[in-house]
């Protein structure tokens, strides 16, 4: 009988567990079943065929042992974050040999710092690591090689990726970095997010001269952020929920389908850094952590976009303040080269697109004495996003978590990230109502869904802890 009861309590307690997120997750989900069944004629895969599946199979399994070989020299990292240390290091060579006046091309430079890698496990006695890496690259540039003229290929070459992001990319790939910023497709427009696209396509495609987007490098960033949450310490029925949610959330909105899965575009990228990164450097134990190239790579995120630059700028002073580590302000270093590469090699370029429209003194003046202002945008930006109703109950969501967080006893990861977002909200206001204030209402709701799948971490963990506060406060 006692037996019976244990069991019995035991269900109860997982179904109390789980009832929240089984909630929350569910308008989301039967909204996309819901509209999959009733519309046919919409194909949610069709930018996939059979053979960009083994390709996308191929190069998720090569950045998988990317990040396994990684974390093999670096211990303190995970394969998520292993796999953006490799990836920094190539354009952090690319920046010191711009200033020693080196002007090498992609496949140079991927020579070069691949070999640098190799030889720093071998002198780590990683071998096994090293021969898995180098046979699953090899795997998968024979896979892509004979596939490719199978693939999915140049596809939503529109807009934004038409003008800016696609000849980035072409030219970072074919040319170099150095051309690329010397032959800028917009001057002043960030080109760190365009040169990660071109070595992801580097490291898939590296027998290829010409540089083509290839639909299966955007998937990729999608199962990327599946792996962090994978390495995350949610439960895995939560894991399972959230490749669920996520899913159903980005395949059901044409917008978010361009956004992070099926174009050149930037914020699947970015979405994925900053989640990852902020996230680990919220980690108190991480806080004291020692280790000189994390805090180089977190200063990658001052290379990205507004305002995430501003962001990952203010949090290096947080952390430095909360955590009395002085090697946080090695974060500073990416961010100063980029600006002495600009000002000593590129003086006719401008430094910044958009901080060349504003007037900062003026702007600050309008603020302080509310002169000038728009505040009428804020209610259209809001409309605007309030079109997309998914994307709306989940900010809602994320809105409630921040609040419960803020009252709740407990810590974790998310408070950062959770602070960045709010943070994020207040700047895109403020530019849009001073600054920007006639400009279209569209392109607010691009910075908002730069931290997409930090608001899904971030609700999720929190509706995880809820069940776990209140199982402690019952003791």
């Amino acid at each position: 009988m006692l037996t019976k009861l244990r069991l019995m309590n035991l269900k109860f307690t997982k179904i109390q567990k789980y009832s929240l997120p089984i909630l929350f997750s569910i308008p989301i989900i039967l909204n996309f079943l819901f509209n999959t069944i009733t519309n046919p004629q919409r194909q949610y895969f069709n930018d996939l065929n059979f053979y960009d599946l083994i390709g996308l199979t191929f190069y998720l399994t090569l950045f998988i042992s990317i990040g396994k070989f990684v974390k093999s020299i670096f211990p303190e990292t995970n394969i998520s974050l292993g796999i953006i240390y490799y990836l920094f290091s190539y354009y952090f060579v690319e920046l010191i040999l711009i200033l020693l006046n080196f002007q090498l091309s992609l496949k140079i430079i991927f020579l070069i710092v691949n070999f640098a890698w190799v030889v720093f496990a071998l002198i780590k006695k990683k071998f096994k690591q090293t021969i898995v890496f180098l046979l699953t690259y090899l795997v998968s540039l024979i896979i892509n090689y004979v596939f490719v003229n199978n693939y999915s290929k140049n596809q939503n070459l529109i807009g934004d990726v038409e003008s800016v992001f696609f000849p980035q990319s072409r030219a970072i790939f074919e040319n170099g970095y150095f051309y690329s910023l010397s032959n800028q497709a917009m001057d002043g427009y960030p080109q760190f997010l365009s040169y990660l696209q071109s070595l992801i396509f580097q490291l898939g495609f590296s027998l290829n001269s010409i540089y083509f987007y290839v639909s299966i490098t955007s998937y990729l960033i999608l199962f990327l952020f599946f792996i962090f949450i994978y390495e995350s310490n949610l439960n895995r029925f939560i894991k399972i929920l959230i490749y669920l949610f996520t899913v159903s959330l980005i395949f059901n909105s044409d917008w978010l389908n361009f956004l992070f899965i099926n174009s050149l575009m930037g914020e699947g990228i970015l979405s994925f850094l900053t989640l990852v990164l902020i996230s680990k450097i919220s980690n108190k134990k991480f806080m004291q952590f020692k280790g000189n190239y994390f805090y180089l790579v977190f200063g990658s995120l001052a290379l990205t976009k507004h305002f995430i630059i501003e962001i990952s700028l203010l949090l290096i002073l947080v952390i430095y303040f909360l955590g009395k580590n002085k090697k946080v302000f090695l974060s500073f270093i990416p961010f100063l080269l980029e600006e002495l590469i600009y000002r000593n090699k590129f003086k006719n370029n401008l430094i910044d697109h958009h901080i060349s429209q504003i007037d900062i003194s003026q702007t600050f003046l309008d603020l302080l004495f509310f002169n000038n202002l728009k505040l009428e945008n804020i209610f259209y930006i809001f409309k605007q996003l309030f079109i997309d109703k998914p994307v709306t109950y989940l900010l809602i969501a994320f809105f409630i978590a921040f609040i419960y967080n803020i009252f709740s006893s407990f810590e974790n990861e998310s408070s950062l990230i959770a602070i960045s977002i709010v943070l994020n909200f207040i700047f895109i206001i403020i530019l849009y109502i001073s600054v920007w204030k006639n400009m279209e209402l569209e392109s607010p709701i691009r910075y908002i869904l730069n931290f997409l799948y930090s608001y899904i971490y971030v609700v999720f963990l929190t509706l995880n802890n809820c069940f776990e506060v209140k199982k402690m406060k019952s003791f």
